[in-house]
């Protein structure tokens, strides 16, 4: 019985060590990332952006992946150099093939 409990003990401890927590300032910024594309959405809900569709982050909760390919996703308006993609630091991985972009010029 206790060698039981201590094995079960310990999965439990490995299982939340994995557990990822999204840094505040990651997911602030994936959101102001979504308010800049236009339908179909995305379901970014939940508290933690380390289990969104699309999203990948490392153990300390820093963003490393976005891959939202073949989503359907237009960015309306810009992506301006303060934007929020620039304030994900530790972003490696970066997909958004076939994604629609409309750009204007302006005088």
């Amino acid at each position: 019985m206790v060698p039981a409990l201590s094995f079960l003990l310990f999965f439990m401890l490995l299982f939340t060590h994995n557990i990822h927590a999204c840094i505040q300032t990651q997911r602030t910024s994936l959101l102001s990332f979504s308010l800049t594309l236009s339908s179909p959405s995305l379901n970014w809900t939940s508290s933690s952006c380390c289990y969104w569709e699309g999203i990948t982050c490392n153990r300390d909760g820093w963003v490393t992946h976005l891959q939202l390919p073949s989503k359907g996703l237009k960015l309306k308006g810009g992506i301006s150099p303060a934007s929020s993609l620039a304030n994900l630091t530790h972003l490696t991985h970066l997909n958004l093939s076939h994604f629609t972009l409309w750009f204007s010029r302006s005088n």
